[in-house]
């Protein structure tokens, strides 16, 4: 094998490994109302639909679609998506490591009828590429919970 050759298979290597921090990140995510009825089969609002897998686990049966969206977001830009006149999502990828699993510190930020804004959830997580990642817990005040699944890419 020549040296070129070497070099070349090396350069191949050490390139697989190393993290790509220049392209954005494809961000999705479904924001829904959440509620048990006692339905015979789940409902879903047609948007809603690629997330059934992702929240089949959970104690509801009815979904029906706050807001759901997709962006490219930089890492380490600051991305809010506004949801509903009560929750706000904030979403910043940290960093993408060699297996292209990415780094993504989020906030909830929820709005009272007061006009008072604060931090109701702020996970920061660790993200497989094409995997969902599911978030519940926040009450709604049209009632049900708010559940927001995300994905990152």
């Amino acid at each position: 094998m020549t040296f070129l050759s070497i070099t070349l298979v090396s350069m191949a290597l050490l390139h697989s490994d190393t993290p790509d921090t220049k392209s954005p990140i494809q961000f999705s995510y479904w924001a829904a109302q959440a509620t048990q009825e006692n339905r015979k089969e789940p409902l879903f609002d047609p948007e809603l639909n690629d997330i059934r897998k992702a929240v089949a686990d959970l104690p509801f049966d009815t979904y029906h679609a706050i807001k759901t969206g997709k962006s490219e977001i930089k890492l380490l830009e600051d991305k809010e998506f506004p949801l509903d006149a009560q929750y706000g999502l904030h979403v910043m990828p940290m960093e993408k490591d060699a297996n292209n699993r990415i780094k993504v510190d989020m906030r909830i930020m929820e709005t009272s009828k007061a006009g008072k804004e604060r931090t109701a959830l702020a996970p920061s997580i660790m993200m497989q590429p094409d995997k969902m990642v599911k978030m519940r817990g926040l009450k709604l005040t049209g009632g049900g919970e708010l559940v927001l699944v995300v994905k990152a890419q």
